[in-house]
């Protein structure tokens, strides 16, 4: 019988190994992710001066629309940089969330952050 036949004793008995190691960091990665949350944070800064006004952690909240309405790029499918909200998103967002910003204010922005 050849070493990489399913059939194969030695062949799987270290399939078995490699699934219980693979079970085991999903599960270590689990822990971690559960001592870790995700929110969305809204950044609201001065026009002038780009002082720090006031910031909002939105509990609850939908990634892909998000990153549709702020043109967020590939690159992060997580969302964790910071992106404008110009006055059409702003539109989009308090149609969804019933929550407006005062972008002719201030300058706003949203991303997601990790909080342990």
């Amino acid at each position: 019988m050849p070493p990489s036949s399913p059939s194969n004793p030695a062949s799987m008995r270290h399939r078995w190994s490699r699934y219980k190691q693979n079970l085991q960091s999903l599960d270590e990665q689990h822990q971690k992710d559960d001592l870790m949350q995700v929110s969305l944070v809204l950044e609201l800064y001065e026009k002038q001066g780009q002082v720090l006004k006031n910031t909002l952690d939105v509990e609850f909240s939908d990634l892909e629309f998000l990153r549709r309405v702020l043109s967020v790029p590939d690159q992060d499918p997580l969302m964790y940089g910071s992106y404008k909200i110009d006055k059409i998103s702003n539109s989009k967002i308090f149609d969804k969330y019933g929550l407006m910003l005062d972008v002719d204010r201030y300058d706003c922005y949203a991303g997601y952050r990790k909080f342990s």
